[in-house]
């Protein structure tokens, strides 16, 4: 209990000093029921932020299904007391308890399978974990329908209510006070006092030790998942009669993000400092609300307090959770196409005509095409532009990246407004939003210089939703008109098929322009840093310059991204680039072969051809997809594709009996008979 106390009272110190001053200077002041309001929402993001932490600490990854498993926990509550009319004492517990159940199943299902992946790989699979709790909702509430088709409720039996200032507590809002000590309470009485505790805590502290010592640590995660699962129902359960149900149709970002703030204060390791930061945050979050009487503002603040926490306990951290980040700096190694072979024709005439024929076929089908397609085509081929942005920084540099989509929305956003409200010329606009665009990524990767692997990439997340609820509803984001688009040296792009030849221009570009990064001095300084920044800079490399070039160049795609998005759409508002795309597109790389250019269009092709394109295979583009991938191919599906071409290229070195070492280097030789 030493840390609790250690933590408590500083804290209560800072509380105190911050309520007499937000008191004195805030608009509204800050009254005392508003205060009581926030502890309360603070205390159930505390509940998620604890089993986020020791999710961290038993795998070293994020569960990004967090909220997803509460949310079935409250469904499930919810279509007891609705549709078969269970008692709220009785149904409450019983999705608690089958909440954390299916994160138990879920976890032996998938994650179990993982556990010796990259943990870059886990976290993504989470994502789809994420998406599977949501479509189970989704069959959930079809199959399990209300006859009165009412929407299902949690309204708490209590009848009791006190006025504190401003605010009236209900009898749902006075349970959820009485509750939260007596949750806190149990899990700190479970961890200091059962078998179960001290496994948890030892494989949290050394994974290998605690095998030694005899402890299952992949059953340890099991029941980490269930711990999780619990508190993440009683979350939602205890949260639905609060804010509404809403929160049981799915835990977005903007809701995980309440949980998450406070885990990356306590760095993911820390319980008491993750639930003291989620009651200081949640009064924060209350006081704000009290003051603007909108809560747009707040995930803003919540961005810049997760950055300055982050920045300012780097220093506490120091080396010991450096190894944990880098293992989220996965790529995939790809051998080049081996020299020896260079002689057999049939290669030769092969590697010379694909290019031609691929290009022919990207500019003589979409002729053939409707015009609906042919505007799907451009903007498969933006989201192409995109993920090359994102592989560029996160699959050279090794700097993750959650919230690259609200790059692209910039450049959409703020190029309209060049566009349309300044009247800018259109080729001129658009230089000036990639221009934009790599200063914005520049400043927002100033903290990688001190932040890495996860905690950047969560970083990146609280900048996204931040750039979705809020900064993108200021004066510079707001189109004046709906986009027209230009004509440019004569040539009408107005049309759709003209267009699409623009952003098969673009694209081809833009894939041109990262691989040649790659193989420059600039790209093998990325990679260098990436995998270990010291050694690199004992031989003249400056891990500073690298990481911040990789963050311009990859901002200035990004927007470009963006402005051919905006001419693609022609008037997008701020709600077109949510954080779930953001999500999206990270998974699309990892899946496509993270640290290639194959992958980044392989992903795209995947995940958004698959929806635009063959909706008969949609199931494959959704978690389904993402899971199955993950699970069966870890290495993504560029390196599916390498692999593949290397076992018909070791085939026809065999058949013309050519000896290529690059291609048989990793097989094993079983060593010759010898003759008796």
């Amino acid at each position: 209990m030493r840390p609790l106390f250690r933590t408590s009272i500083p804290a209560a110190v800072l509380a105190v000093v911050v309520f007499v001053a937000a008191g004195r200077l805030a608009p509204r002041g800050l009254p005392f029921g508003i205060v009581v309001l926030g502890l309360l929402v603070g205390s159930l993001n505390a509940l998620v932020a604890i089993g986020l932490v020791l999710v961290y600490r038993a795998g070293k990854y994020v569960n990004f299904a967090q909220g997803g498993i509460g949310a079935v926990s409250a469904v499930i509550a919810g279509k007891l007391v609705m549709v078969n009319g269970v008692s709220y004492w009785i149904a409450a517990p019983a999705g608690i308890l089958a909440g954390a159940l299916f994160a138990g199943v879920v976890e032996v299902v998938f994650v179990k399978r993982l556990f010796r992946a990259p943990r870059l790989i886990v976290t993504v699979a989470t994502i789809g974990l994420a998406q599977l709790f949501g479509g189970f909702e989704t069959f959930v509430g079809t199959v399990w329908r209300d006859p009165n088709r009412l929407p299902p409720r949690l309204n708490v039996p209590i009848d009791a209510a006190l006025q504190v200032g401003p605010v009236l507590l209900r009898g749902e809002h006075l349970l959820a006070l009485a509750v939260f000590p007596v949750i806190v309470g149990g899990f700190v009485a479970f961890f200091r006092y059962t078998d179960f505790g001290a496994a948890v805590q030892a494989s949290a502290e050394n994974v290998d030790r605690a095998q030694l010592l005899g402890i299952s640590v992949r059953r340890v995660s099991t029941i980490v998942w269930m711990i999780a699962g619990l508190l993440a129902g009683m979350t939602a359960v205890l949260q639905a009669p609060i804010v509404g149900f809403s929160f049981g149709s799915g835990a977005g970002p903007a809701l995980l993000l309440r949980a998450l703030a406070p885990a990356m204060i306590a760095r993911l390791t820390s319980l008491p400092v993750a639930v003291m930061a989620a009651l200081v945050l949640g009064v924060v979050e209350q006081a704000i609300v009290w003051n603007t009487n909108t809560s747009g503002p707040v995930e803003a603040a919540l961005f810049v307090v997760v950055l300055g926490a982050l920045l300012v306990r780097r220093e506490v951290a120091g080396r010991t959770t450096e190894g944990e980040e880098r293992s989220f700096a996965v790529a995939s190694a790809i051998r080049p196409f081996p020299r020896e072979l260079a002689s057999v024709l049939a290669l030769r005439v092969a590697r010379s005509t694909a290019p031609v024929v691929g290009l022919a076929l990207l500019v003589g089908v979409p002729a053939l095409l409707s015009i609906s397609q042919q505007n799907l085509l451009s903007l498969l081929l933006v989201y192409v532009i995109a993920a090359a942005s994102l592989t560029l920084l996160s699959g050279y540099a090794g700097q993750v990246s959650f919230g690259h989509w609200a790059f692209v929305g910039f450049g959409a956003l703020f190029g309209g407004w060049l566009v349309t409200a300044q009247h800018m010329n259109p080729l001129l606009a658009g230089l000036v939003t990639c221009l934009a665009g790599s200063v914005l990524a520049l400043v927002i990767g100033i903290p990688a210089l001190r932040i890495r692997g996860l905690f950047l990439g969560v970083a990146t997340l609280a900048f996204a939703v931040a750039a979705a609820s809020y900064l993108f509803s200021w004066r510079f984001f707001q189109l004046a008109d709906i986009v027209r688009r230009p004509v440019v040296f004569g040539v009408d792009f107005s049309g759709e098929l003209a267009f699409y030849y623009l952003c098969l221009a673009f694209a081809v570009a833009a894939l041109w322009a990262v691989r040649n990064i790659r193989e420059s001095r600039w790209g093998r300084s990325f990679i260098a840093v990436r995998d270990n920044d010291r050694a690199a800079a004992s031989y003249g490399v400056s891990p500073i310059a690298s990481k911040l070039l990789a963050f311009t160049a990859s901002g200035f795609l990004a927007a470009l991204a963006g402005y051919l998005y905006l001419f693609n759409q022609l008037s997008p508002n701020p709600g077109a680039f949510p954080v779930e795309v953001s999500l999206l597109l990270f998974s699309s790389v990892v899946i496509g072969g993270l640290g290639t250019i194959t992958g980044a269009v392989l992903g795209a092709l995947y995940m958004r051809g698959i929806q635009y394109f063959a909706p008969a295979l949609q199931l494959f583009s959704t978690s389904f997809g993402l899971l199955l991938v993950l699970t069966f191919f870890p290495g993504g599906l560029g390196g599916l594709l390498f692999r593949a071409r290397d076992a018909l290229l070791r085939r026809i070195a065999a058949g013309s009996e050519i000896h290529v070492p690059s291609l048989v280097a990793d097989k094993r030789v079983e060593p010759e008979a010898v003759a008796s």
